[in-house]
């Protein structure tokens, strides 16, 4: 795969992004807003305060898009210094609305470190070379589902496009979050305006499928967490009290199941469902809240986050993929053999999702209004 060569220095003042110098600015501390099902563990934050000196204080505000209406509610009066969980789908709003810092004068992927160490990240991790956000992870978005109701005998049959899943078969049995509240709806909404601008029949569109799907009784939620543990009869959800198991495919990520069983040592019946030109590629990024006063110590951060010892291990920190190069999910407890990188994934720049995604969410409020 071929990859881009990047050297990491700790920022010095001469970066754009930086407001004071750690010499002018005795606070030592930064206050990172993200979302609620980030899953960086307590040692990778105490990994850092160790290291730096740097207290961590985190602020929850749901998904990515609460974290940007959270940054819009805030814009007068910052409150944080580090913005961490914004994905493709959402950054570029941020930058038209003046909500973050340049990271460096010309690329985000430039940081300077005075340890001169070297290390590369993948280029679809940077195909987007926004200045204002360094990727940290990444994945694929697509339908999950339960084998042990789909695909064996006297069982429903595996789709083989999107447009099965508006048979009578899937009434009622399919679970997607909101695109209008949640980054994993967004991006399959995406996917689908992808999937259906490049499938055979030219005479229907995305709007034509979603409106088959409302007909067909989807369950459309407000969140990843609702449709994957409350409604997903093939996931974790099961162990929970509000468990309702209704839905047998939900939208996840394409390596989910390999989470699943790297939870349950090597055991899980779901699996990714691998339909070519549906499944969008995602990349989170860390970013600098405008107005943060925190100088050099957010830029520390953001080079600890990238640094090898720490997003080599991405996948069992926030389970996701690592944007480093060589790096892969962990082959322990099936993990990796349960995940699929799928078929002619959809990869589409900040730009155009920006440029089109107004349209197609209210496209997408009116058939479900």
């Amino acid at each position: 795969m071929k990859h881009i060569l990047l050297t990491f220095i700790f920022v010095t003042a001469s970066m754009s992004g930086c407001i004071g110098t750690d010499e002018s600015n005795e606070k030592k501390e930064i206050t990172i807003l993200t979302y609620d099902s980030l899953g960086f563990s307590d040692k990778l934050f105490d990994g850092f305060e160790t290291k730096t000196g740097i207290e961590v204080k985190i602020i929850r505000a749901g998904d990515a898009g609460g974290i940007y209406n959270y940054l819009l509610q805030t814009k007068d009066s910052p409150q944080v210094d580090i913005v961490l969980g914004l994905d493709n789908t959402y950054i570029q709003s941020a930058i038209d609305a003046d909500l973050l810092e340049p990271l460096a004068n010309n690329a985000s992927t430039e940081l300077f470190r005075e340890d001169g160490e070297s290390i590369e990240l993948i280029d679809i991790a940077l195909k987007d070379n926004l200045g204002f956000g360094m990727p940290y992870d990444h994945g694929y978005i697509c339908l999950n589902y339960n084998s042990e109701l789909i695909g064996g005998e006297n069982q429903s049959n595996i789709p083989t496009s999107l447009w099965d899943l508006t048979l009578p078969e899937w009434n009622g049995k399919v679970a997607i979050p909101s695109p209008q509240s949640s980054s994993p709806g967004r991006g399959f909404l995406i996917g689908t305006t992808h999937y259906f601008d490049h499938d055979a029949d030219q005479n229907t569109t995305y709007i034509d499928w979603w409106q088959q799907m409302r007909d067909n009784q989807v369950i459309i939620t407000p969140g990843w967490s609702d449709s994957y543990e409350v409604h997903y009869s093939g996931g974790y959800g099961v162990w929970q009290d509000n468990h309702i198991g209704d839905a047998d495919l939900t939208v996840s990520y394409c390596h989910s199941p390999g989470v699943e069983a790297w939870f349950a040592d090597n055991n899980t019946i779901s699996k990714p469902l691998d339909i070519p030109s549906y499944a969008f590629h995602q990349v989170e990024y860390v970013s600098i809240a405008r107005g943060s006063d925190s100088g050099n110590l957010a830029n520390e951060f953001i080079s600890y986050l990238i640094s090898k010892e720490v997003n080599k291990d991405m996948p069992v920190e926030n389970w996701m993929y690592s944007v480093l190069q060589g790096e892969n999910l962990p082959s322990e407890k099936g993990y990796e053999f349960h995940a699929i990188i799928p078929q002619d994934p959809v990869y589409m720049s900040s730009a155009t999702i920006n440029q089109n995604l107004t349209t197609w969410l209210n496209e997408w409020g009116t058939v479900f209004s």
